[in-house]
């Protein structure tokens, strides 16, 4: 998707994340998507103890992922892309990316969160 791309150029290295809709013995894995986030995510926490970042990237063409990965729908499920590379200077952004990239980040407190519950 276009908002995605000035990401998906600038990396070093794109991944496809898939999930395995069945095992190997034909039942369902009902829990497919909640297995390939938490590789997605172990994998961007070992990528930042490294200084490598990564970008998770939901918004694809399915269908043509599909199609360009010669993929069968009913065994695999592509769940994002990911690009990963080394820090480079945020000046060479593109807006709004560059402006979100320099923003200074907040959080909420803990107990902010709390208030809500």
């Amino acid at each position: 998707m276009a908002g995605n791309k000035v990401w998906a150029e600038n990396g070093s290295v794109m991944i496809l994340a898939l999930a395995k809709k069945n095992f190997a013995n034909g039942k369902t894995n009902r829990h497919a998507m909640h297995d390939i986030g938490a590789a997605n995510s172990t994998l961007l926490l070992e990528a930042a103890s490294l200084d490598i970042y990564g970008h998770m990237m939901g918004g694809f063409h399915f269908n043509e992922t599909l199609e360009a990965f010669d993929l069968d729908n009913n065994e695999w499920e592509p769940a994002c892309f990911i690009v990963i590379g080394y820090l480079d200077a945020p000046d060479k952004l593109e807006e709004p990316f560059k402006s979100r990239e320099l923003a200074p980040r907040s959080r909420k407190s803990v107990n902010e969160i709390k208030e809500k519950l």
